[in-house]
Formats: C-alpha cells, sequence, structure tokens
C-alpha cells in the first residue's frame, strides 16, 4: 500500500509578500506560515488570475483563466473540475477550510467548511 500524500493548499486575500517572513521580511509578522514554508513549496511569483477575489479563487480551484465562461458565471461551473475533484478521483480525502472576516468584523467568528 502507498504512503499516504498530503497537500494543503492555502490562500490568502490581500496579503502583501514583502511583510512575510519566508519570502525575507525580518520581522516576525508570519511565524506559523514561515514554519510551514520551511518544509513545503513555496510560489513565490504567484500572480492573481483576476481581480477581485471572485475571480482568482475559481481560477485558483479550476486551473482556468478567470473570465473562461465570460461575465455571466462567477465561481464553479456545474460539473466542473476542480483541484479537488482531481485529487479525489486520484485517491485523496478533501476538505475545504473558508474563514471569511468583514471589514466591520476582524474576529473571524464565521467560517465555513465544505
Amino acid at each position: 500500500m502507498p504512503a499516504p500524500r498530503s497537500l494543503i493548499l492555502i490562500t490568502v486575500d490581500c496579503l502583501r509578500a514583502d511583510h512575510v517572513g519566508f519570502m525575507g521580511y525580518g520581522r516576525p509578522t508570519t511565524p506559523f506560515l514561515d514554519c510551514l514554508a520551511a518544509e513545503s513549496v513555496v510560489f513565490r511569483n504567484a500572480i492573481v488570475a483576476g481581480a477581485p477575489t471572485y475571480y482568482s479563487v475559481p481560477a485558483i480551484l479550476a486551473s482556468r483563466y478567470a473570465l473562461a465562461f465570460g461575465r455571466d458565471l462567477i465561481g464553479i461551473a456545474p460539473d466542473e473540475n476542480t483541484i479537488a475533484s482531481v485529487l479525489q478521483e486520484s485517491g485523496f480525502a478533501t476538505a475545504g477550510l473558508s474563514l471569511a472576516a468583514s471589514a466591520s468584523n476582524a474576529d473571524l467568528t464565521r467560517f465555513a467548511i465544505f
């Protein structure tokens, strides 16, 4: 039986690379991410696929251009392959966690697991 494999995709909206420790920032602003990055693959030149975020996230999850289906579809299309569906077909267990904070409520009390 093959050894279990893990893949964790972390995205952070509006994170400044020039203020992240593992990207060279001198202050300890991201200690957890720094430890995780030390034993991970880090994409140092990631460029947004679309702005605002509701264009970027589907592009990441479905590996396509943000407006591939035009402006009428925002999100993932029905029956569209995603990184989760491809990983599931390859034997991975998948899960998602989304933390969303509003500008007026930064305590991160709203979250969803899917």
